[in-house]
């Protein structure tokens, strides 16, 4: 499975656990992390060791991976007690959600090299003066080989 393929297929798993939520977050898109409201961005994650498949390195080749970061993003219009306990439900089910599509996705696992869904980090981001409740989720699929000439 190419990367582009893998990216959409994380969208679809991505857009079903935001439809699911009480309060349905629609605004799913592979896209640059920056938020227009409640929404789901995802979008390349850089290179990642191999550490899934043991070895990442060898005397002949290098394993490197490439990781998908889903980042989820829920404006904060106040800081009230009663609306933090509703972001941060949406936020637990939003995780649990996307992790139960993925490590259900037969398909996906068995397309890639090596499927590895980190566990996810959340956070706070303050962009263009708004602050943000986050939660971000790397998702390592494809691995490459690469030669070394010595």
């Amino acid at each position: 499975m190419t990367y582009a393929a893998a990216i959409a297929r994380l969208k679809v798993h991505a857009t079903t656990a935001g439809a699911a939520l009480p309060n349905p977050i629609t605004d799913v898109a592979i896209a640059f992390p920056a938020p227009k409201g409640r929404c789901i961005r995802i979008f390349y994650g850089g290179e990642t060791p191999a550490d899934l498949l043991g070895a990442d390195s060898s005397q002949v080749s290098v394993m490197v991976g490439h990781q998908t970061i889903v980042m989820g993003f829920w404006p904060l219009s106040n800081l009230s007690e009663g609306n933090a306990a509703v972001i941060e439900a949406e936020v637990a089910a939003f995780v649990d959600g996307f992790r139960t599509a993925v490590l259900g996705d037969v398909g996906l696992a068995t397309a890639v090299h090596a499927l590895e869904l980190e566990h996810a980090e959340p956070g706070f981001a303050d962009l263009a003066g708004t602050p943000w409740r986050t939660v971000e989720i790397r998702v390592n699929t494809e691995y490459t080989e690469y030669s070394v000439t010595r």
